[in-house]
């Protein structure tokens, strides 16, 4: 289809004025439960027929800003959907009470999300667990186990109830074995 024929600069108008009131599933025109591959053929095929460059010989102005707001929300679709945790996220909001708030992927969802993975990513969440994990994990890698253990049990008074480090003691305390077996006496 070839946007730039004149039977179309109504429609793009249209779609320019309306498509802040749209999600960016709508925008795509696809379903929520679409694949990365149908979200991937979808933008390539609009962002061909809509990209601004296609405009720029048109003398219609309105049209040219109507283009420009089109391919961005396009572009700004595309870049959230495909992003696995970020079409979550979005995908959760918009099926929340307050939908039209989330119509767009906002800063403040990047740093809510952002935060998600930075709290996830963390075994120890005290500040004093976290200094002893992080002592841990350096006489870890030193392959100095006891050590290891003590700094570890130390992050687990701090963290009580938390069951990653519990996870990783009983690792290491089985590392702790597998050593002492394999030493020989002399």
């Amino acid at each position: 289809m070839d946007y730039t024929e004149e039977k179309y600069h109504p429609v793009l108008i249209k779609l320019a004025s309306d498509i802040d009131q749209m999600d960016y599933y709508q925008i795509l025109n696809l379903p929520s439960s679409c694949t990365k591959v149908q979200i991937k053929k979808q933008y390539y095929g609009m962002s061909r027929a809509l990209h601004p460059d296609k405009f720029y010989q048109l003398e219609n102005d309105e049209l040219k800003q109507a283009v420009k707001k089109i391919f961005k929300r396009v572009t700004e679709s595309y870049t959230i959907l495909k992003d696995d945790k970020k079409r979550k996220l979005y995908t959760e909001q918009l099926s929340g009470s307050d939908r039209q708030s989330h119509l767009r992927f906002s800063e403040k969802d990047e740093q809510q999300l952002s935060t998600q993975n930075v709290v996830q990513g963390r075994v120890a969440q005290t500040p004093q667990g976290q200094k002893c994990y992080a002592a841990y994990l350096t006489e870890f890698n030193r392959k100095n186990w006891d050590s290891a253990l003590r700094h570890l049990q130390s992050a687990m008074i701090f963290e009580t109830g938390n069951a990653r480090l519990a996870a990783l003691k009983a690792e290491l305390e089985a590392k702790r074995e597998q050593a002492d077996e394999g030493e020989t006496p002399s």
